[in-house]
């Protein structure tokens, strides 16, 4: 099993974060894949964009049963929502600083799910965890499992974060 990583949550399977930083307009390219090759499935690549208001997203339908939508409990306040059509490429523009949660509605329950509120970023940062870094990395999180469109731990603190070790090669 292999971590992707989101901004706002870390998660095993297909959620995508845009966090919105600076200033020039561009277009990012994220795949909608089956298997990215490195031993993940069902994923969007890359996992993770830094983007500015007015890029936008294309998402690519390389393999057929995927689509890209919004997740309304990690989306900017008052940014436009959208939901891809299944098999489709769809384009999103980014409107809002914050972070946009994606998923692939027809894959979101095939795997764990770990999120991080906003207000819980501040605690993690100050206590020295990067959450930048966790990408490949075996990472514990500790907490009450919850089913959030799937099984889900909140993490809220920085000591329910452990990072044991760099992921295998085999993933």
């Amino acid at each position: 099993m292999s971590l992707h990583f989101i901004r706002l949550s870390i998660a095993v399977a297909a959620p995508l974060a845009i966090a919105p930083a600076g200033a020039l307009a561009a277009e990012h390219v994220v795949k909608m894949l089956n298997d990215n090759g490195k031993g993940e499935y069902m994923v969007f690549e890359p996992s993770y964009i830094e983007a500015a208001p007015g890029d936008t997203v294309k998402f690519v339908a390389v393999d057929q049963f995927h689509n890209a939508e919004t997740m309304p409990e990690i989306w900017p306040e008052g940014a436009a929502t959208f939901q891809g059509e299944l098999s489709k490429d769809v384009t999103l523009t980014i409107e809002e600083p914050g972070v946009y949660g994606i998923k692939c509605q027809p894959h979101w329950r095939s795997d764990f799910t770990i999120t991080i509120e906003r207000k819980a970023l501040a605690m993690l940062e100050a206590a020295g965890l990067d959450l930048g870094a966790l990408p490949g990395k075996l990472v514990r999180v500790r907490g009450f499992i919850e089913w959030w469109n799937g099984p889900m731990i909140a993490a809220t603190h920085p000591e329910q974060i452990e990072v044991l070790a760099p992921a295998s090669p085999a993933g």
